[in-house]
């Protein structure tokens, strides 16, 4: 099966990470979509992939020195406000995998802790995905969280990808649309891992990532793919 996940939900047609655009995603048949996680001053893990909120809403700052209130009032986009992640965790339950990626610092232990709540709770870890840069946020959801699956993220340094892959018992290696090869491929599925390449935005590409042998993909676009 060739896996679709849906980037920052339909993120190329709607406000990036916000509720709007997960239920756009989850209209158009997604049943994987990806969003990032960060904490704010008071705690909360709110959805958003930088660490300041100047690029998406219409404040300034970064999210690790605002209060969840002080971020809630941030039009975050067509009115939409800034997402707890818990909203978006209920929002798709029962439609689709939630992929959290882990962004900012303490995040690994925050995610891991929250979802052994809804483990508790009878959620199954098939429900979630973990995916990072962080080889620190990685490492940390680990010492908690030996259950659900996670995928690691790279850029365009490939040293010792494997090896820390591997460390952390990965599902899948997640490298970028630019830097991955048949080889890396073929090398990735000789040493057990899924290769899930981000971002691609178009039928076309993602045929070309099919055809190289890659499992999946991450879209922006994903009522294009």
């Amino acid at each position: 099966m060739f896996i679709k996940i849906a980037h920052r939900g339909a993120s190329k047609k709607e406000p990036e990470n916000t509720i709007r655009s997960f239920r756009r995603a989850l209209s158009l048949g997604f049943t994987f979509i990806e969003c990032d996680a960060h904490l704010c001053k008071t705690g909360e893990l709110v959805v958003m992939h930088d660490e300041t909120v100047n690029r998406t809403t219409n404040g300034r700052g970064k999210i690790h020195n605002k209060t969840f209130k002080e971020l809630l009032v941030l039009d975050d986009g067509k009115g939409e406000h800034i997402p707890k992640l818990q909203q978006v965790v209920e929002l798709v339950h029962n439609k689709a995998r939630l992929d959290i990626e882990l962004k900012g610092k303490g995040t690994g232990s925050a995610v891991a802790y929250m979802l052994a709540g809804y483990y508790a709770a009878g959620w199954k870890p098939s429900d979630f995905f973990v995916t990072s840069f962080s080889k620190k946020e990685l490492l940390s959801f680990r010492k908690i969280d030996e259950t659900t699956q996670v995928g690691y993220l790279v850029g365009l340094n490939i040293f010792g990808i494997i090896r820390f892959a591997k460390k952390i018992h990965a599902y899948s290696i997640n490298p970028s649309c630019y830097q991955v090869t048949e080889h890396f491929v073929k090398k990735a599925h000789k040493n057990g891992f899924k290769v899930l390449v981000y971002t691609i935005d178009t039928h076309e590409g993602a045929e070309k990532m099919k055809a190289m042998g890659v499992d999946g993909i991450f879209s922006d676009c994903p009522d294009e793919i």
